[in-house]
């Protein structure tokens, strides 16, 4: 196994996940999940470097190779579109994040939202964050407010990616001047977070 850590230790990660990757793709060639998987790390590590041209590069390579060998609708393109805009977000180039982060979708929904509940959860607080930024607060709060849904639907309410999409509705009706609105879902927020807390405290005492 890889005993570095790609934000601990990104530069030595990247050096293990290339040879990983050289060692699956002439094994069992380049398109099989594992090499796919070490490819997808080698972005993860050079985006952890700032090298977000490189990661972009990577990332839409194995786009191809998924595209070619699985088709252009199969959910895990889905994954690829939101991390290629991501990338995109951090070069602060939003408007192709926001199109990338809409194909993503597009193919989660024509797969069932439900199925998918963590990819389609992420992309939507990936589009949430982008209309945030761009002070379109009502879109921020149509898909901050899908986010928490699906989380906690599919995590139920105790649970930190829960309490991370109230807290970001708290913030949204907070910027609307929703005052009452935004404490109670910060009130949400820490009382999960608060019974998480516990739950730890006591799972290491039993």
């Amino acid at each position: 196994g890889n005993a570095c850590s790609v934000q601990q230790q990104p530069r030595e990660a990247l050096a293990w996940y290339e040879r990983a990757f050289s060692t699956y793709s002439s094994a069992v060639g380049e398109a099989h999940p594992q090499a796919l998987v070490s490819l997808c790390s080698i972005a993860t590590a050079h985006l952890t470097l700032g090298q977000t041209s490189t990661a972009l590069h990577t990332f839409q390579r194995i786009h191809d190779l998924v595209a070619r060998h699985l088709g252009v609708d199969h959910p895990s393109m889905a994954t690829l579109y939101n991390n290629i805009g991501n990338i995109h977000r951090a070069q602060s180039d939003l408007a192709r994040a926001q199109v990338m982060y809409l194909k993503g979708l597009a193919i989660i929904e024509a797969a069932g939202l439900q199925g998918h509940a963590p990819c389609a959860a992420t992309i939507f607080s990936n589009l949430a964050a982008l209309a945030f930024a761009q002070a379109d607060l009502k879109e921020a709060l149509r898909y901050f407010t899908k986010t928490k849904a699906l989380r906690e639907q599919y995590h139920g309410l105790h649970h930190v990616e829960t309490a991370s999409a109230y807290y970001h509705l708290a913030l949204v009706r907070l910027s609307m001047g929703r005052f009452d609105a935004a404490l109670q879902e910060a009130q949400t927020c820490k009382s999960i977070l608060r019974a998480l807390h516990h739950l730890d405290t006591h799972t290491g005492h039993g």
